[in-house]
């Protein structure tokens, strides 16, 4: 599947508002799992082959809302706490992270496709250092710190 595709589905699905936040979020997760190991594809690459790291991730959602007419930022933070759900509040690990900020009605939320359970403005993460607006110097540094990660595991 490729993120027009992708696009094609979510207008179909007739949605609106938050539903349609929701969907989104969702329908990324179910078609790209959560990796490492694709760090240098660009999003629509690793949409199509269905795995991504968080940017990944979190562009493809923002592509897809602004298409269905949904706005949306990219942000991120240099350092999350990262937990197993949002039900199990145990931590699991710490890191950088990017996602979206959307904003309906005079209402944000967080949205992140990176973890199955997350909803709208309910996530399984809590930024420890300062939200930022994503840009190309935190893409840079994110490329290269994962690029890192990946050396180290080898």
């Amino acid at each position: 599947m490729n993120i027009d595709e992708a696009v094609k589905a979510c207008r179909e699905s007739q949605y609106t508002g938050w539903q349609m936040v929701t969907f989104v979020q969702k329908y990324v997760n179910k078609y790209m799992r959560f990796s490492l190991d694709n760090t240098s594809d660009a999003p629509r690459t690793a949409f199509s082959k269905g795995k991504g790291y968080s940017w990944q991730q979190a562009w493809c959602v923002h592509y897809i809302l602004k298409k269905v007419n949904i706005r949306s930022e990219l942000v991120y933070t240099t350092k999350a706490d990262f937990y197993e759900s949002r039900s199990k509040r145990q931590k699991i690990r710490e890191g950088a992270h990017v996602w979206c900020r959307v904003r309906l009605n005079d209402t944000v939320k967080d949205v992140c496709s990176c973890n199955k359970e997350n909803v709208p403005g309910d996530v399984n993460f809590v930024p420890v250092a300062p939200v930022r607006r994503y840009n190309l110097i935190a893409q840079a540094g994110g490329y290269l710190g994962v690029a890192i990660l990946n050396k180290n595991e080898k």
